[in-house]
């Protein structure tokens, strides 16, 4: 079996490319890939670098969503925890209650852009 890159390392590619993008592309993680890595072992990899950078873009997408939610339902998480979670539950399913919630604290506590 020949050599891939990690499931880390291309995500963590990933997420440093996020300073500097709000649009990741195979093209452009490739091209930071390739500072460290050779073009065979980039190649081998291909379908991993494909489902990370989805896979990120779509984490990204949700937690978009999440604070359009957040600030529409005009609650603030860091007052009322109890009130913010009630009012978000009407926009998303009970399923993504925990995801909700991270992504908020995330904003509220990391900062807001």
């Amino acid at each position: 079996m020949k050599a891939r890159l990690s499931r880390t390392t291309v995500m963590a590619t990933c997420l440093n490319a996020m300073e500097n993008t709000d649009l990741l592309s195979y093209d452009f993680i490739v091209e930071l890939l390739a500072e460290e890595y050779s073009r065979e072992l980039i190649s081998l990899s291909k379908d991993l670098i494909l489902d990370t950078v989805k896979k990120v873009q779509r984490d990204l997408e949700f937690k978009q969503t999440v604070i359009a939610a957040y600030r529409e339902a005009g609650v603030n998480i860091l007052v009322d925890k109890r009130t913010a979670m009630r009012a978000m539950s009407t926009y998303f399913p009970k399923t993504e209650i925990t995801r909700v919630y991270s992504a908020i604290m995330a904003y509220e506590t990391i900062g807001k852009k």
